[in-house]
């Protein structure tokens, strides 16, 4: 009896595999792919005959045959057909089935695009998730199987310290907003954070920590919080990294990182400043003359609280930039003004502000100075 034969599914001609989109498989690790994925057919079959892929990413097909192979999509299945022969009492005789290899319709590629000569090769770049199946005409019991997964898309959408400014020895609550909005699902991924200070350089990390997400699905957002115990006062940046083991296979990196402000209790301040220093939200008392030099910049941000002891006094060779904004301006006010940033002084209601509490704010010929949205 001869074989058989049908065709399943489109052929790559029309470049489109035929699938039935599927969610991403659980527990399938995604690959990180640099280059394309390579399938080479041999005589013992596809190798590797099951790959993991994302959308956009194109797959390449290398006939290591010494014949030319024509690649079709879909799956070959076995055909049982009866066995018929005739008997001698003139009736029909069914005897056990025959195992017949079937493909389904009838048909083979056509187009050249999927028809590989020896040594060729065929690239193909999928655009919808989903799990495609193909085979080689010329051996049709050996198949392999294309599974598509979409990207997800990790946007770090905040960050966020409280109380602010924080008391010496008193807790901060680090949060942080995450949300995927790829349209694939996100597998377990790290997220890490990281304070440093703003100022003096060299900069090293004082605190840190890490959170695990066991996974991400698409159009999801989840909220992280940490607490830490801080020891010293201090003007400090809090860096947030997802994926910070660099595991997902995303559309972008660009938006994993965000950034917040911690600030420590009362800070004390005496010297020259010599580079560009930012002071923000917490309350800095200069115990001594401060002069700006000429190539750096003072920058004074919406909320600080700044207390010179007496007779202390700040001079501007450089630039002074003091902007805050109608709700949280820029203060610079005596050091026994319980009013704004609280008690300094330690002495309850002991002492009240009077004018000449400190001595100056000098801007030099050589100086700038712009103030806005500001208490003197």
């Amino acid at each position: 009896m001869g074989r058989a034969r049908w065709s399943s599914g489109l052929v790559l001609a029309s470049l489109l595999f035929v699938a039935t989109p599927v969610a991403a498989r659980g527990g399938v690790a995604q690959p990180r792919l640099d280059v394309d994925q390579t399938i080479t057919l041999t005589l013992a079959g596809f190798a590797p005959d099951v790959v993991t892929t994302y959308t956009d990413v194109p797959v390449e097909w290398l006939n290591l045959l010494s014949t030319t192979a024509h690649l079709n999509s879909g799956t070959p299945y076995k055909a049982y057909l009866p066995r018929i022969v005739g008997g001698t009492s003139g009736l029909l005789d069914m005897r056990p089935s025959t195992e017949v290899d079937a493909v389904w319709p009838l048909g083979r590629l056509s187009a050249d695009s999927a028809t590989i000569p020896p040594g060729g090769r065929f690239v193909f770049t999928f655009t919808t998730p989903g799990d495609y199946d193909f085979y080689a005409s010329e051996l049709p019991a050996l198949t392999g199987r294309v599974t598509v997964l979409a990207r997800p898309d990790l946007d770090l959408h905040s960050v966020a310290v409280s109380p602010m400014p924080v008391a010496v020895n008193g807790t901060a609550v680090i949060s942080a907003v995450i949300a995927n909005l790829g349209p694939g699902p996100a597998e377990p991924f790290s997220v890490t954070w990281r304070a440093t200070p703003l100022w003096p350089l060299p900069q090293v990390e004082l605190y840190g920590g890490m959170w695990s997400v066991a996974g991400l699905p698409a159009g999801d957002s989840i909220v992280l919080t940490a607490t830490q115990v801080v020891t010293q006062p201090g003007a400090l940046n809090v860096v947030v990294n997802a994926d910070a083991g660099d595991i997902l296979v995303e559309t972008t990196k660009a938006n994993n990182a965000g950034e917040a402000e911690m600030v420590l209790g009362t800070i004390a301040y005496c010297g020259d400043i010599t580079g560009d220093a930012t002071w923000a939200y917490a309350v800095f008392v200069p115990t001594c003359n401060i002069t700006v030099q000429g190539n750096a910049t003072l920058t004074l941000r919406s909320g600080v609280v700044v207390k010179p002891m007496g007779g202390v006094g700040i001079y501007i060779n450089g630039r002074l930039n003091g902007v805050g904004d109608s709700i949280t301006p820029v203060v610079l006010t005596s050091y026994m003004d319980d009013t704004y940033g609280g008690d300094t002084n330690n002495d309850g209601s002991g002492s009240t502000p009077v004018p000449g509490s400190w001595t100056v704010i000098n801007i030099a010929s050589t100086g700038t100075a712009n103030i806005d949205y500001a208490r003197i």
